[in-house]
């Protein structure tokens, strides 16, 4: 093999070190970067969510939430050890939600309750972050 061969090959294989070392450094922030502002802002950006698996869980409910879908909530939170208690829930003349009270047990010390006058973009949920390190693994909203 020719010597300018061995130094293009040389020169492609650190290429290719250096974007592994970097893909790998990448996938360790994202793994330690605090998830809560992340949850609190998409849980903020849809109309209404329920996420649950085994690092997190987030729900977030809207004016447009139906009582089907809460009780859908409750039923999978239930599942999940999560007990999902609706206080006061106020519909509007258009069958919109007006003021819904909650609470939230998620059976492992982190509880609480919120309520909230729903109109425009209002929303009201929780989430609880399940990974030792959460810098906060439980918040209500709004707060």
């Amino acid at each position: 093999m020719k010597t300018s061969n061995k130094l293009l090959l040389g020169f492609f294989g650190l290429v290719v070190a250096a974007l592994v070392i970097t893909n790998i450094a990448i996938k360790s922030e994202l793994k330690n970067a605090p998830l809560t502002n992340n949850l609190v802002e998409i849980s903020k950006n849809n109309s209404s969510l329920l996420l649950i698996n085994k690092d997190v869980v987030v729900m977030s409910i809207n004016k447009n939430t139906t009582k089907e879908q809460i009780n859908d909530y409750q039923t999978q939170l239930k599942e999940a050890n999560i007990i999902l208690n609706i206080n006061k829930i106020e519909f509007g003349l258009d069958n919109k939600i007006k003021f819904l009270s909650i609470s939230v047990d998620c059976n492992d010390g982190f509880k609480g309750s919120v309520d909230q006058t729903l109109n425009g973009n209002e929303k009201i949920g929780f989430y609880r972050i399940y990974e030792k390190k959460a810098p906060k693994p439980f918040g209500m909203y709004p707060q």
